[in-house]
């Protein structure tokens, strides 16, 4: 769980102030997309160990990795 903490506020600290635009040609996007394999590396993991854990969104998650994966865009 602390991966994807980490990961989500990596993604947030890092994309304050940056524009729509300037996202794409950045560093920021490719920082972005590991984060979000991260965070979704990271719930699976801790969907599989603690099956009582109560994920809100899980497959909202997963669904986005994947697209991002598949697509190459998110």
């Amino acid at each position: 769980m602390y991966d994807a903490l980490y990961a989500a506020d990596e993604i947030g600290t890092s994309t304050l102030g940056v524009a729509v635009g300037n996202y794409q040609t950045s560093n920021i996007k490719w920082m972005v997309e590991r984060g979000i394999e991260i965070i979704s590396e990271a719930m699976k993991r801790a969907s599989v160990l603690e099956s009582n854990l109560s994920l809100t969104d899980l497959n909202k998650i997963f669904a986005t990795r994947n697209k991002k994966l598949h697509t190459n865009r998110i």
